[in-house]
């Protein structure tokens, strides 16, 4: 659409999962040094991704933002803020969107961003990299670049002191390099034999799973867990993503003391985006969710919180549910926590050692060659991403039906235990049952046949009654006959 199509000034909204004072400077600068472009600046927090999606529509103009001020700059947008991306540019055109990457050290490593993120080619028009110092210079030696995205005129993916000569030698480097920056995040990786670096998330107080620590602390987990802190979840999601970036294993944990079992795809989620983020970051083999102080813990239970929340089972390895009253009555030494406990150290023992959460991209013969136009180099970078996408449905459906079938075994499994429990619990009182009422209704026909020796005197007294009113009743003449030519004996 042409600039001459909308002369108005327009609103513009920032995406990010950063607090607003993180780029106030931002807000401040669109509003002083764009005035005659810019209508206002809104702020859309990423903490409900359903709620920020409707909160996209209200701003024609959208800026994806963000800090780098706890993790590395490789995969940024590939990992956080893919689906954000995509949505943004699905929904206000790719010419309407911009990505800002703030706090950059290291401007020689981001040349690179572009072959490392193709979600930021795909999907948004500009590209700004700002430093930790200079934040307004740099920005405003953009000014001719922002002025044009902020007109709707189509402009070419670039950054502070980022041409075309960058993005082609970005594109010449060898596959070796490419793959390095494929990856989520390398340094995450556990090898096989080594301990794991656990942290578990909640909002509830610590006090209701410190229970869970000390079991990850104890003998049974010393070959599998290297150290365990507890991470209390708060609204600044800065934190998160630092505490998120130093472990290896994650227990996302929610208490029903808390108030609500509102853990995804709910209104007013509690763990939705920290689930996601968890699962991308660490590759959903190493997230599990535990639910505590339910009123059950069966297996239907779990199935039905599956279906009701089925990002549970989308970003996490397994669901765990323990109930209040199994701990209480029978601790935690019996035989069903022991059977989840296994679980748990199962997902601990099993990802260790594997990397198939980081699939490395196939970018095409012309990444290495170099020798291929920008525009070809995002083309394959495109393709491969929607390859990548295709495989991961597949691979998708092929563990989901895969973990139907544990489900059902497990369901089946577990409806033995409890059959089995029932009649170990039940029997002993349905034997005294039935011997009670044998021993009753034995009693009932004694009293009720009185013959034969045991007869009482109360008995025979009714006896002689009845032979008394026999012999009162009038017998017919040839009943009197028959009766005299055969007497009885």
């Amino acid at each position: 659409m042409e600039w001459s199509q909308r002369s108005s000034r327009r609103m513009v909204g920032i995406s990010s999962r950063c607090p607003q004072s993180d780029f106030q400077w931002l807000m401040d600068l669109l509003q002083s040094h764009f005035s005659q472009l810019v209508s206002g600046v809104r702020y859309l927090p990423i903490t409900s991704y359903s709620h920020w999606k409707m909160e996209v529509p209200g701003s024609p103009v959208g800026i994806l933002y963000h800090r780098l001020k706890y993790e590395t700059i490789t995969n940024v947008a590939e990992s956080l803020y893919k689906d954000e991306l995509m949505y943004l540019s699905s929904c206000l055109d790719k010419q309407n969107v911009m990505v800002v990457l703030d706090d950059v050290e290291d401007l020689t490593e981001t040349k690179r961003i572009p072959s490392a993120n193709p979600t930021i080619n795909s999907c948004s028009s500009l590209l700004l990299l700002i430093p930790k110092a200079n934040k307004e210079k740099t920005f405003l030696d953009q000014i001719d670049s922002i002025s044009r995205f902020l007109r709707g005129e189509r402009t070419s993916a670039s950054s502070s002191g980022f041409t075309e000569m960058d993005y082609k030698h970005t594109h010449s480097v060898d596959a070796g390099a490419t793959e390095q920056f494929s990856r989520k995040n390398p340094k995450l990786d556990v090898p096989s034999g080594q301990k794991h670096s656990v942290r578990v998330f909640s909002r509830c107080a610590k006090s209701n799973y410190n229970w869970l620590l000390d079991l990850l602390q104890n003998e049974d987990f010393g070959s599998l867990v290297k150290e365990v802190h507890a991470v209390e979840i708060t609204n600044t999601f800065s934190k998160f993503l630092s505490d998120a970036n130093n472990c290896t294993f994650a227990i996302l944990y929610h208490s029903l003391h808390y108030g609500r079992l509102s853990i995804t795809d709910v209104t007013d989620s509690l763990y939705e985006e920290h689930l996601k983020v968890l699962s991308q970051r660490l590759g959903k083999e190493k997230v599990i969710v535990v639910l505590d102080d339910l009123k059950e813990s069966s297996f239907q239970e779990k199935w039905r919180i599956l279906q009701s929340q089925p990002s549970i089972g989308r970003y996490s390895q397994e669901l765990l549910l323990f109930s209040e009253t199994e701990k209480k009555s029978r601790g935690y030494a019996s035989g069903i926590i022991q059977d989840r406990l296994e679980k748990l150290k199962k997902s601990l023992e099993t990802s260790r050692g594997r990397n198939e959460q980081f699939p490395l991209r196939s970018e095409g013969t012309g990444v290495s060659r170099g020798t291929e136009s920008a525009r070809t180099a995002v083309d394959t970078h495109v393709f491969g991403q929607k390859l990548d996408q295709i495989l991961s449905i597949i691979q998708q459906m092929s563990t989901e039906l895969s973990n139907q079938k544990q489900q059902l075994e497990e369901f089946k499994k577990e409806h033995h235990q409890e059959i089995s429990r029932l009649n170990q619990q039940h029997s002993a009182q349905i034997s005294q049952l039935i011997q009670q009422f044998e021993e009753f209704t034995k009693g009932h026909c004694c009293q009720h046949q009185p013959t034969g020796p045991n007869v009482t005197s109360e008995g025979k007294h009714v006896l002689r009654s009845a032979e008394t009113n026999l012999s009162c009743v009038p017998f017919p003449s040839n009943a009197t006959a028959v009766a005299r030519r055969n007497p009885t004996p």
